[in-house]
């Protein structure tokens, strides 16, 4: 690229040479020659040194430029490099199955004994009441509810308990009262609590049973 440029300001140079060569040559006018002073003989020397290093300065960069023709077709001529062998990854190794936590086994519920259910059984007992006697419809009774019809056939006024249950209160002659009890399977005592009746030993047993 220098070379190029340096041969067109030469030849530039030398054109216009020529071009100032014809205009003085047809003119009839002779140039006047001026003598150069010793000042401009120092000057022309400077500058003809200076043109001299201007142009080995010129060539040492010339010979430095590398030429790039040259290395573009050792770079075409020159073997692709061996590419490395990639490593393979490693195979990642499969995790290990979780191990199953055993689970509890669940206990069979305890068996429970059956409970028993008695239906509460109701008896109806009809007591009748008289001079030193109790007759009761029926002495052998199931355990539970009770229920008692008293009547008092006699003449005096008598009285109804069962012993270790309660005492019911009176029955005045010709009247009727019911009490009902709950008893538990035993015997008991039915019985008239007046102190003339206990005299004559008014009194009666009844057996409750368990059902």
């Amino acid at each position: 690229m220098i070379k190029i440029v340096n041969r067109l300001l030469i030849l530039v140079i030398i054109i216009g040479g020529i071009w100032f060569l014809a205009e003085n040559w047809n003119s009839d006018e002779e140039i006047p020659v001026n003598e150069p002073t010793a000042e401009e003989m120092a000057e022309e020397a400077n500058e003809e040194e200076s043109a001299e290093d201007i142009e080995d300065l010129k060539n040492e960069i010339v010979e430095n430029i590398p030429d790039y023709t040259e290395t573009e077709g050792n770079e075409e001529n020159a073997s692709p490099e061996e590419e490395e062998p990639t490593a393979s990854p490693e195979p990642t190794p499969a995790p290990e199955p979780a191990t199953p936590t055993p689970q509890p086994t669940p206990e069979p519920p305890a068996e429970t004994e059956p409970v028993l259910v008695v239906p509460n059984v109701q008896t109806d007992v009809r007591v009748y009441l008289y001079e030193w006697e109790i007759d009761l419809t029926d002495r052998v009774l199931p355990a539970g509810t009770v229920t008692f019809e008293v009547i008092n056939s006699g003449r005096f006024t008598h009285a109804f308990a069962i012993e270790g249950v309660g005492d019911f209160g009176k029955v005045l002659p010709g009247a009727r009262e019911t009490f009902v009890v709950d008893l538990s399977p035993g015997i008991y005592q039915v019985l008239s609590p007046r102190e003339v009746d206990l005299h004559y030993d008014m009194n009666e047993n009844i057996v409750v049973e368990e059902q």
